[in-house]
C-alpha cells in the first residue's frame, strides 16, 4: 500500500483526458469539462476529421484511415506522461479501437478506458447498419435517438441536411467498421485496462442493463455508472465531474512512470585492472585523454647473493670490475667471495693501479723491498698509487682524464652496493605513461 506522502505526490501528477465526440458532431460538448473536471486534469478533445475546425479534411470511414489519423499524435502524448480515454457514443468505439492500437504497438497503456452511450461491439441495433438506408428511413431512427433538430434546418435542402446529415452517414460507416475490427482477432478483442461504463438513464439506444455486456471487452475491472439523462448526457457536469475523479484516484495507485532514459553509451568491454595496478586512463571532467600505455618493463635480472638485486642500472661504482658479455657476476661478499683476484684460466687479471702524473720535482716510491707501500688508500694526504707494472691482460684500462677507482685489498672497502632506483625519471613505477585515471569510468 502506497504511503500518504507517495500517494499525495503521485494525485499531484496531471493525467491528460483524451475525449472524442459522438457521431455526426464536433468536440462542442466537451467545451466545460476542463472546469467540471477538476484539478490535475487536462482535457484534450481529439475533433475527427471533416467537422469544426477541420471540415475541410477528408472523412474517415474505416480501422486504417482511423489510425493514420490519430494514433501517432497520442502514441507521443500516452509516451509523455499519465493520460486516460473517454469516448461518447461512435467516439466509445473510437476510443476502444485505439486503446488496442495502443497496446498492439507496446506504447504505455491508459490509467483507464472510459466509454458512454454506446453499446458494446457485439451487439447489434437498427442504427448500426442504417449508414446506406435512404433519408425516410434513417431520419425516424434519429429522431428516437433525440439526435434530428426541429424545425427547418431538417427538412430537405435545410442546413442540417446539407450539412451535418453527411457527416453522420459516414461516421455511421465507420462505427460499421470499427465493430467489424473488434470482431476480429487479428484487430480486436479484449484491453487490458480498468474499463468505466457509463449510460444514461433514458437512452433508447444503449440502456443500462446492456452496460455489463462490456465485461467481455476487458480483462481488467469494470466499473458501470448510470446517470441521470438521455443519449446525449456528456454536456451535463455530472459525467465529467465522476471521470476527473477517476483520473486522480488512478493516478495516484498507479506506480511512478520515470522519464524516458537514454541508454548509456555501449562500453568496449575493457577488462577491469586489479587492484593496485594502473589501468588505461579514462577521460572524465578535467582528465586528459586516455594515456598511452608505457612499453613493457622487462623482468630484473636475478640477482646473485649479496647483491642489492635491483635489476635498474644506476650510477656505476668505484672499484666494481664489469664483467665481460655472457661472463657470470661474482659474488662480492660471503664465505665463497674469491679473495684479490688470481690469474688462472678465464679469471680476470689483477687489478694494477693506473699510472698516476707526479707533480714536477716529486721522487717516485720505490715499488718494491721493505716499506713499500700497500695498496694506495684514499683519502686527503694518501700517497698517490704506485707506478704500474706493464699491463696485465684483463684489467680494465680507464678512459683518458677518468680517475682510477681504487683496487681492493686488506682493508679497503669494497664495492659500494647500488641501492635500488627510487622514483624519478628513471625510476621503475609511475613515470611517464604510468598515469592512474582521475575520472572513473561510467
Amino acid at each position: 500500500m502506497a504511503s500518504p506522502t507517495t500517494a499525495g505526490a503521485a494525485a499531484q501528477r496531471r493525467v491528460r483526458l483524451h475525449c472524442l465526440a459522438h457521431a455526426g458532431a464536433g468536440v462542442a460538448s466537451y467545451r466545460r469539462w476542463p472546469l467540471a473536471a477538476g484539478p490535475a486534469v487536462e482535457v484534450a478533445a481529439l475533433p475527427l476529421p471533416g467537422r469544426g475546425a477541420r471540415r475541410r479534411e477528408p472523412r474517415v470511414t474505416d480501422r486504417s484511415g482511423l489510425l493514420a489519423d490519430l494514433l501517432g499524435p497520442l502514441r507521443e502524448a500516452a509516451r509523455a506522461g499519465p493520460y486516460a480515454l473517454y469516448g461518447h457514443s461512435l467516439g466509445a468505439l473510437v476510443a476502444y479501437t485505439l486503446t488496442r492500437a495502443l497496446a498492439d504497438e507496446g506504447a504505455p497503456a491508459p490509467l483507464f478506458l472510459a466509454v458512454g452511450a454506446c453499446l458494446p461491439p457485439h451487439a447489434t441495433a437498427a442504427l448500426m447498419s442504417a449508414a446506406e438506408a435512404p433519408d425516410e428511413h434513417l431520419l425516424p431512427l434519429l429522431a428516437d435517438l433525440g439526435s434530428l433538430p426541429k424545425g427547418a434546418a431538417a427538412r430537405p435542402g435545410g442546413l442540417w441536411r446539407r450539412s451535418v446529415l453527411p457527416v453522420l452517414r459516414d461516421d455511421l460507416r465507420l462505427a460499421k467498421a470499427l465493430r467489424q475490427a473488434a470482431m476480429d482477432p487479428a484487430t480486436g478483442g479484449p484491453v487490458n485496462v480498468p474499463l468505466l461504463v457509463f449510460a444514461g438513464s433514458d437512452d433508447p439506444l444503449a440502456v443500462p442493463h446492456a452496460l455489463h455486456e462490456w465485461r467481455q471487452w476487458t480483462t481488467g475491472p469494470i466499473t458501470a455508472r448510470t446517470l441521470a439523462g438521455d443519449h446525449f448526457f456528456a454536456g451535463d457536469d455530472a459525467l465529467p465531474a465522476l471521470i476527473g475523479a477517476a483520473c486522480r484516484e488512478h493516478a495516484a495507485a498507479a506506480p511512478s512512470t520515470p522519464a524516458p532514459s537514454t541508454p548509456a553509451p555501449r562500453t568496449s568491454g575493457a577488462a577491469t585492472p586489479a587492484p593496485g595496478t594502473s589501468g588505461a586512463a579514462t577521460p572524465g571532467p578535467g582528465t586528459p585523454g586516455p594515456a598511452t600505455p608505457p612499453p613493457p618493463t622487462p623482468a630484473p635480472a636475478t640477482s646473485a647473493p649479496g647483491t642489492s638485486g635491483s635489476g635498474t642500472p644506476g650510477a656505476a661504482t668505484p672499484g666494481r670490475a664489469t664483467p665481460a658479455p655472457g661472463t657470470p657476476a661474482l659474488p662480492t661478499s660471503g664465505p665463497d667471495a674469491p679473495g684479490p683476484a688470481t690469474s688462472g684460466p678465464g679469471a680476470p687479471g689483477a687489478a694494477t693501479p693506473a699510472p698516476s702524473t707526479l707533480a714536477p720535482g716529486t721522487p717516485a716510491p720505490p715499488t718494491s723491498g721493505p716499506g713499500t707501500p700497500g695498496p694506495a688508500t684514499s683519502g686527503p694526504g694518501a700517497p698517490g698509487p704506485a707506478t704500474p707494472a706493464p699491463a696485465t691482460p684483463g684489467a680494465a684500462t680507464p678512459a683518458p682524464g677518468k680517475p682510477v677507482p681504487p683496487t681492493p685489498g686488506p682493508g679497503t672497502p669494497g664495492p659500494g652496493t647500488p641501492g635500488a632506483a627510487t622514483s624519478g625519471s628513471g625510476a621503475c613505477g609511475a613515470g611517464p605513461g604510468g598515469v592512474r585515471a582521475a575520472g572513473g569510468a561510467r
